[in-house]
């Protein structure tokens, strides 16, 4: 059977079970890169949920997060082939080669620290394009981190093709809420997208696009 002819890649969820022992996943099967996927096998909150069949990620989740494990100073970098997608949760497009859209008002992740953060304060830095097509527009973004509103950025529209800045400074009080670390960014105005704005046949909402994320302890 050329399962490379099927629509969408559906065998990768029923090949993983297929090759797991007692319902318990171990793996996911992925096709090559570029190929359009119907979950994110690394973004455990996409795989659908087939308890009904007695079938458990759990194994593999916890494998996940193992490997994911998130150091201060490490670079998280969203486009194809980075290492973001493990951390993130609701609210995102798919990666594309030079980044990753936040599609929704609220967009989040989660940083599984591999060591516990101490009292000083840290700085969360993020690159990212602001989806602004027209003069005039302006975006503002709240950011949080474990519930805790650590910053607030307003972006305006550039005639040009710009990377800018987000930095926060984050207590290390509110990193010790919880591990791993909620981090969410919030657009307060409502999402536009191409096909609305520009006339394209891009139909996605789009807010933000992420190049890279670093947190950081902060120098003295």
């Amino acid at each position: 059977l050329a399962l490379g002819r099927l629509h969408a890649v559906w065998p990768l969820v029923a090949l993983s079970i297929y090759e797991s022992e007692g319902g318990g996943v171990r793996s996911i099967v992925l096709p090559a890169a570029g190929v359009y996927l119907p979950y994110d096998p690394l973004n455990p909150s996409t795989l659908p949920d087939l308890s009904r069949y007695g079938v458990t990620y759990d194994r593999y989740v916890a494998a996940l997060r193992k490997r994911s494990a998130y150091r201060f100073g490490q670079a998280l970098t969203f486009s194809g082939g980075g290492n973001a997608s493990m951390s993130l949760r609701g609210g995102w497009s798919f990666a594309e080669k030079w980044a990753r859209w936040t599609a929704a008002q609220d967009s989040d992740l989660e940083l599984a620290l591999a060591e516990r953060p101490g009292g000083d304060p840290y700085t969360l830095e993020v690159q990212v394009v602001p989806y602004l097509p027209a003069p005039g527009m302006t975006m503002t973004v709240d950011v949080s981190v474990n519930d805790a509103l650590v910053a607030t950025s307003l972006f305006r529209h550039s005639p040009s093709f710009e990377v800018r800045r987000l930095q926060a400074e984050v207590p290390g009080e509110a990193l010790a809420k919880a591990n791993p670390v909620r981090i969410r960014f919030h657009v307060r105005e409502p999402l536009r997208s191409p096909a609305e704005a520009e006339g394209t046949s891009d139909p996605r909402k789009l807010g933000l696009a992420f190049l890279e994320l670093r947190l950081s302890r902060s120098v003295p």
